[in-house]
């Protein structure tokens, strides 16, 4: 039971239609849910039910002055889907241990504080411009291959950003220092099970199984930053390892220079370096022009079981390069 509601009047409807308005004036009523939902005040619970509560095919609109969240953890896998519109100017904070699911595009702004449990985003524009902050004990992860966008992300607040087999690009207020420091505290000792900072699971889970997986990032140039589930030698994270990426290797002029390097310049170790360890990461995952290795969802990977003969020869010829590099390198520094 959702209990006794007032009939929304004409004067009350908002802008887009919304189903509700989730607001401390209560001014009109709660949208129907498919299993139990307690209301009071400015704060919305869902009960821990043996089904996914949902908020489908209407639009809701969060007050101004926020608006808390509380989803318990029930019986089935998602606690909370909102396929409807989402809106509203000052955030909302996500509350109790269950898993809140938002899987349409939204215009919310202010700061979506995750204070316990799973927000997950299923649509690429679900936080619209808002601020996604985990806190401790809370956790933002995303669908399997999902590439979304945040207007920011406080990774270091406590909590966990769990990419899964995604992207998330962060348009702005996230530093390249700040990001690093959530992906290392997220890799923990190598194999991306730290407990807090920036995380995949899908990465974790194929380390177990054997096949080297991490997270690679990127510095856009505008302000903006991104990072993704990746192998090592995809430089560009477009989820293939190609000439492109060989070139950005070759290109970044960092390699056993022991000058500060990024990602797309080869560091695939998190130590700010390019080095031997980084050109054996890049040639030893097998996946140079053997096409797409992250598969999409509900798909499998394209990834081929035997290079092309050209293939084999651009590997072979890049080695050469990384071997005389390495080779110059230590002659300069036996001449100094």
């Amino acid at each position: 039971m959702i209990g006794a509601v007032a009939p929304i009047l004409p004067s009350q409807r908002p802008a887009r239609l919304c189903a509700a308005i989730l607001d401390r004036r209560d001014t009109v009523p709660a949208p129907p849910f498919s299993t139990a939902v307690n209301r009071s005040a400015n704060k919305l619970a869902v009960t821990d039910g043996a089904t996914t509560s949902r908020i489908t095919a209407q639009d809701v609109r969060f007050g101004t002055d926020g608006f808390t969240v509380e989803v318990n953890d029930g019986a089935a896998a998602d606690d909370l889907v909102v396929s409807g519109w989402l809106g509203g100017s000052n955030g909302f904070q996500k509350t109790g241990a269950g898993r809140m699911v938002l899987a349409s595009a939204n215009t919310l702004t202010g700061t979506a504080a995750v204070q316990a449990g799973v927000l997950r985003l299923a649509n690429g524009s679900a936080l619209g411009s808002a601020v996604a902050a985990p806190l401790a004990g809370g956790t933002l992860s995303l669908s399997p291959g999902l590439q979304a966008t945040v207007g920011g992300l406080k990774p270091n607040a406590g909590g966990m950003t769990d990419v899964g087999s995604g992207m998330v690009t962060v348009m702005s207020g996230l530093s390249v220092a700040d990001m690093l420091t959530a992906l290392i505290a997220g890799r923990g000792d190598g194999s991306w099970n730290g407990a807090s900072g920036i995380t995949s699971s899908q990465a974790a889970a194929d380390i177990i199984a054997s096949t080297p997986r991490t997270v690679g990032w990127l510095d856009n140039g505008d302000g903006s930053v991104a990072f993704a589930f990746a192998a090592s030698g995809d430089t560009n994270l477009d989820w293939s390892v190609d000439i492109l990426d060989a070139a950005n290797f070759l290109a970044g002029g960092k390699f056993d220079t022991g000058s500060p390097a990024s990602w797309i310049e080869g560091d695939f170790g998190y130590d700010g370096l390019v080095d031997i360890l980084d050109a054996a990461e890049f040639l030893s995952t097998g996946l140079f022009d053997a096409g797409a290795y992250n598969a999409p969802p509900g798909g499998v990977a394209s990834v081929a079981a035997v290079p092309e003969p050209s293939a084999s020869v651009t590997v072979a010829a890049v080695f050469a390069v990384i071997a005389g590099l390495s080779f110059r390198g230590r002659r300069n520094r036996r001449a100094d």
